[in-house]
């Protein structure tokens, strides 16, 4: 699954563009985007846990958004 995005006037949804990641090892990591049209960055942390037979796990998504210093934030999310 992935997120969009969408801010006041904007007639439809967005994708965001381009993220770098970084990883702490093992079944976690982080994509970041910095900058997304000048009114945030966001954060996605993502995990994925062993569900204890061959094939079968949990994936576990926190995203987390940083409004622009000083301007408040209005935002649509879709996921």
């Amino acid at each position: 699954a992935w997120w969009y995005y969408r801010l006041p006037g904007q007639p439809s949804r967005a994708l965001p563009s381009m993220f770098t990641v970084t990883s702490s090892g093992g079944a976690t990591a982080t994509l970041h985007w910095t900058g997304v049209e000048g009114a945030f960055d966001a954060a996605l942390n993502v995990t994925i846990a062993d569900g204890g037979r061959p094939c079968v796990g949990a994936l576990d998504e926190q995203l987390t958004l940083t409004r622009a210093a000083g301007a408040p934030l209005a935002v649509d999310l879709f996921y």
